[in-house]
């Protein structure tokens, strides 16, 4: 699912686990195929790094 609404506060970390979770998927969809190669949440979030939003996301830093 690609989560539509972009807010941190759709993060949950879990401390002890040093896990992520993405919750809350009331404003979600099923992905395109273009979310597949790109998907500037990931950098809003701060949890990727990447100069180039066209840029495939396999070589995005994470």
């Amino acid at each position: 699912m690609i989560t539509l609404d972009r807010g941190v506060d759709n993060l949950l970390w879990d401390r002890e686990a040093k896990k992520c979770y993405i919750i809350d998927f009331k404003w979600s969809r099923k992905p395109k195929e273009l979310d597949q190669r790109r998907n500037p949440t990931w950098v809003a979030w701060d949890l990727a790094d990447t100069n180039d939003y066209d840029e495939d996301m396999s070589l995005w830093r994470l």
